[in-house]
């Protein structure tokens, strides 16, 4: 299936992030970001500093985003709360719109001249 996002509709409202890596509850954190935009790239980053302790004596660590959609179902629990200003309140989103987002964002920093993809 392909995603498509308006990226306008990424960069506007707050965003609270709650991660449940495993399935211990102590695992569990959150993290809050000025924007979906923001709250998206520590996502991936997360995914990223994961690999990099997998995979710590490597040089170079690539991966796709199949892997990392992977990584984000294999999560216990994840979830956004954006706060809507209309109704002043913070709204669900889960893994689904979650992998969506990404998907969509990956898609338009590949293709966007002034996004940059993200690597590290």
């Amino acid at each position: 299936l392909l995603y498509t996002i308006k990226f306008e509709d990424m960069t506007d409202g707050r965003c609270i992030l709650l991660v449940q890596p495993l399935h211990h509850k102590s695992s569990k954190t959150y993290a809050q970001y000025d924007t979906l935009t923001d709250c998206l790239q520590a996502v991936i980053k997360v995914y990223e500093e994961h690999l990099k302790s997998v995979f710590n004596h490597e040089e170079k660590i690539t991966y796709n985003i199949a892997q990392l959609m992977d990584f984000l179902q294999n999560l216990s629990d994840i979830l956004v709360l954006i706060f809507n200003k209309e109704t002043r309140t913070y709204e669900p989103h889960g893994r689904r719109f979650i992998k969506q987002k990404i998907y969509g964002y990956l898609a338009y920093t590949a293709t966007n001249k002034r996004g940059r993809p993200y690597f590290f």
